[in-house]
């Protein structure tokens, strides 16, 4: 497998979808989603706690992190989700495109549709998914082993930054996605507080395990024989000597060992690496963006043609009798924009 040397040596700092905002969630359901809920959680203090590891995209290791943003848009059919372009970093989007318009349009009564509050007609979020194993969770056991996809809280992204992508001592950088040397996340995630909305839980005592927990099998049991082990152990004892070291000789050493079982280690790799693509969900295909459908299209292209008139599209009632219908995603089609857009050479918007 090609792409195994590259994970051996791969930086971290690569991987995409880490440097934008995070906010929140739609309700989008699937098995595929680890969705952890303290609703369901059978400790007596009503923590929801579970072991998870998170790991790489096996088809992207660039990819492990991949951001969807979405719509939620109300005409007069009631609210429906769409997916938006800007998952990929594409500006074209035509929603996006209409509150550039408002947005810029130097007009009150329209800007005041593009910002956040009840009167806003662009409710927008972003989430940013990961590839994870459920190592333990005795809330939910039918989980145990397996591959889900997770959506990143703003807690663990954090963790993920400071440990992992930017640390501010390079001596304490920890490879938190490896298949191999990767550490447990240790979640817990308490209810909200009294008084506040339920979905105010909090992440912040979740932490990730000193200790590493290469993935297992979908089964609970382990994937690598015992000699795999040792051979896992002696990479991670090399790998720490290198970050860890205190003079170029400790350097060398640690480089020295890494270099002679490398071949050993590459086999171990192959065979984490194509267990997980045989078991994990479609990272990119499930948790980044959905093209729309013809019908999503003429809702949506409706739905602009009203606001970009100013008026509230929950409103007034569809002329086409496709609209109705419309709720899942496929390919875009070209959709009609309003013939100015005042802000269309601005990139610093404000979100």
């Amino acid at each position: 497998m090609e792409n195994i040397d590259e994970l051996l040596d791969f930086n971290p700092s690569d991987t995409s979808a880490f440097d934008s905002p995070v906010t929140s969630e739609n309700n989008a359901q699937s098995n595929l989603f680890y969705r952890p809920n303290v609703k369901n959680s059978t400790s007596d203090d009503k923590h929801y706690r579970a072991t998870i590891r998170l790991i790489y995209n096996p088809k992207d290791f660039n990819r492990s992190i991949v951001e969807r943003t979405t719509y939620n848009l109300k005409d007069a059919q009631g609210n429906f989700y769409v997916d938006s372009l800007l998952s990929n970093g594409d500006k074209s989007c035509p929603i996006f495109k209409a509150w550039k318009q408002l947005h810029y349009s130097g007009k009150p009564e329209l800007e005041i549709h593009t910002t956040s509050g009840e009167n806003n007609w662009f409710d927008r979020s972003t989430r940013r998914h990961i590839l994870i194993q459920v190592i333990k969770d005795d809330n939910k056991p039918e989980l145990n082993g397996k591959f889900l996809i997770w959506a990143l809280k703003k807690n663990i992204l954090t963790m993920l930054d400071t440990k992992f992508y930017k640390p501010a001592d390079p001596k304490k950088k920890v490879f938190l996605l490896d298949y191999l040397i990767g550490p447990a996340l240790s979640l817990d995630i308490a209810p909200a507080k009294a008084g506040e909305p339920e979905f105010k839980v909090d992440y912040a005592a979740s932490e990730f395990d000193t200790d590493i927990q290469p993935i297992i099998k979908t089964d609970g049991t382990a994937l690598f024989s015992s000699d795999e082990m040792d051979l896992i152990e002696k990479y991670n004892e090399a790998k720490m000597k290198v970050i860890k070291a205190k003079s170029d000789e400790d350097v060398a050493k640690g480089n020295t060992t890494i270099a002679t079982i490398k071949d050993e280690l590459r086999a171990v790799f192959t065979k984490a690496v194509q267990y997980v693509t045989d078991n994990a969900p479609d990272l990119i295909a499930e948790g980044g963006y959905h093209p729309w459908s013809e019908e999503l299209n003429n809702r949506v292209a409706e739905w602009i043609a009203n606001v970009t008139k100013g008026i509230d599209p929950s409103s007034i009632a569809s002329a086409n009798p496709t609209v109705a219908a419309a709720s899942q995603p496929a390919a875009p089609q070209a959709i009609p924009t309003a013939t100015t857009d005042t802000g269309e050479n601005k990139d610093d918007l404000p979100f």
